[in-house]
């Protein structure tokens, strides 16, 4: 149904969301946590919708768009509207207004985001080259991933792999203290498991 939070609250949260964006790493998790305890807390807030509230949900759209939804995952490295549009029983053009329509975001758009993401979870938890990650995750050249990664994530992808490694580099010297539990699905920095 969605809230409206007002008063102390939506002033102290707008606060802690401005701070989350200047923090990185642990820190804008605990701000985040902290948002959370802040809302869940407060009293200050009321419902945008009546109880009686029913969204109009187009199942057959949302069928399609989970069917779409999981091509894109199966087919990163070779993904394309226009098979996209077959599966949905569409033509381009159409397919392309229905998926804007229904998911907020163009195709391409969409594409590239999965795509980043995957190369983001792969440059922080394996081994292979920033070449073989590009290929992978569906780039057909390093420039266009890079262009594409750095747009995304302000960084390239090397620069994004070393603050990876130095974030769990940090994470494997508090455990050697004493402070966090091992995390076997992370490889050290020498690629050995903990």
């Amino acid at each position: 149904r969605g809230l409206e939070f007002y008063g102390d609250t939506a002033i102290r949260g707008g606060e802690i969301m401005e701070e989350i964006g200047e923090k990185f790493g642990y820190g804008r998790l605990l701000l985040f946590l902290e948002l959370l305890d802040l809302l869940a807390s407060s009293h200050q807030f009321r419902p945008l919708t009546s109880v009686d509230y029913v969204p109009n949900v187009d199942e057959h759209g949302t069928n399609i768009v989970h069917v779409v939804m999981g091509y894109i995952l199966s087919n990163l490295s070779n993904t394309h509207m226009s098979e996209a549009a077959k599966l949905a029983g569409m033509s381009s053009s159409t397919f392309s207004r229905f998926f804007k329509k229904n998911s907020g975001q163009n195709f391409i758009d969409f594409v590239h985001k999965v795509r980043i993401s995957q190369a983001c979870n792969l440059l922080a938890n394996s081994s292979e080259s920033i070449t073989e990650i590009c290929f992978a995750c569906g780039y057909n050249n390093i420039s266009n991933f890079n262009r594409h990664f750095l747009k995304s994530k302000h960084v390239i992808p090397s620069v994004y792999r070393r603050m990876s490694l130095d974030r769990f580099e940090g994470e494997t010297v508090r455990y050697l203290k004493g402070g966090l539990e091992p995390r076997a699905d992370r490889p050290t920095p020498k690629g050995q498991r903990i």
